[in-house]
This record gives structure tokens, C-alpha cells and sequence, in this order.
């Protein structure tokens, strides 16, 4: 049970990171996408 909460925290860590990269890949282009980007990051 351990071993499967950790392996489910690493998964949530890099599943956060990749959506941070892709939000702010296409953030890079749109004013109103960074806005919608705050608001899922907070």
C-alpha cells in the first residue's frame, strides 16, 4: 500500500508538470490564456 501511494504521488508530480508545460507552451501566444492558466494553477 506504501509503495502504491508513492508511485500514485510521482505519477500526480509529473502528470502537474506536464500540464504546467503545456499550459504554458500555449500561454506563449495568448494574453487571455495566460489568465485561464493563473486560474488553474491557483
Amino acid at each position: 500500500m506504501y509503495k502504491f501511494n508513492l508511485l500514485y504521488r510521482d505519477f500526480n508530480c509529473d502528470f502537474y508538470n506536464y500540464f504546467k508545460y503545456i499550459t504554458y507552451i500555449l500561454t506563449l501566444g495568448n494574453i487571455s490564456n495566460i489568465i485561464t492558466a493563473n486560474i488553474y494553477v491557483y
